[in-house]
């Protein structure tokens, strides 16, 4: 465990999965590193040097949520099994490396996961991902006949022994895939407003009825993914179909937080 934190403070994330399979996995991230993202996410700056900011932390957690989420989707569908885990947990919030030493000492005989997380324009976030013996059992024991591609494409190992958790027992990935997330598929409506009535008049309803909304007709629609307003906008006609010109979004962060 000693091996794989960077000089300065370092932070633990843990995820429990608890239906498919069973088992814990820890993530360690430099608490820079995790800032940093965490700025990215939230649209703030974090001051070197100083703890992680709540919303920052949040942001950072409901990130990894739906990368877990995104993740456990593309393994249903290349393997037919349905995995799902419980939310992130930060395991030593203070940075404490002692603490978080403490706590890689139940992953002894984990195998570990050296992940890279590409940013744009920003240098790559290296992550250590240790992979608890329960939790690679099983999964072994759902899918014995499941190995891993010669190319690293698989993050879910078959029938391998436990390494230590030093880098020369690691095994390698070259990056992490970012395309587990960014291609799906999201439900994207527009709302053009809406209207209280009485179930009396519901039923009244007919060939010919107009419904009155409480917009006017030069104000803003609303665009929502999974029902969560991200953005406003004003209509537009795209080679005969309607559109949508975006004038208003919300922060980076909020948009990540209505994916859940």
């Amino acid at each position: 465990m000693r091996a794989l934190l960077k000089p300065g403070p370092n932070l633990g994330i843990e995820i429990h999965f608890d239906s498919g399979i069973s088992g814990n996995a820890l993530l360690v991230v430099a608490q820079s590193d995790l800032a940093l993202l965490g700025g990215l996410l939230s649209g703030t700056e974090a001051p070197e040097g100083e703890p992680i900011a709540a919303e920052m932390m949040e942001a950072c957690l409901q990130f990894f949520a739906n990368a877990l989420k995104a993740s456990g989707k593309s393994f249903a569908l290349s393997c037919g099994l349905s995995i799902q885990a419980t939310a992130p947990q930060p395991v030593n919030l203070d940075g404490d490396n002692e603490t978080l030493l403490r706590i890689g000492d139940s992953y002894s005989d984990a195998i570990g996961l050296n992940l890279q997380l590409k940013l744009e324009n920003r240098p790559d976030i290296p992550l250590w991902l240790l992979v608890s013996p329960d939790l690679l059992a099983s999964l072994n024991a759902q899918l014995p006949q499941y190995a891993a591609s010669s190319d690293g494409g698989s993050s879910y190992p078959s029938n391998t022994a436990h390494g230590n958790p030093g880098p020369a027992g690691m095994r390698q990935q070259n990056r992490w895939n970012m395309d587990l997330i960014l291609d799906v598929e999201l439900e994207v409506a527009v709302s053009f407003g809406g209207a209280q009535m009485a179930l009396r008049d519901i039923l009244k309803l007919g060939v010919g009825s107009v419904i009155e909304l409480e917009k006017g007709v030069n104000d803003p629609v609303t665009i929502l993914v999974n029902d969560t307003p991200i953005a406003r906008g004003e209509v537009v006609v795209v080679d005969g179909n309607y559109g949508v010109k975006v004038m208003e979004v919300e922060s980076t962060a909020d948009r990540i937080r209505s994916l859940g």
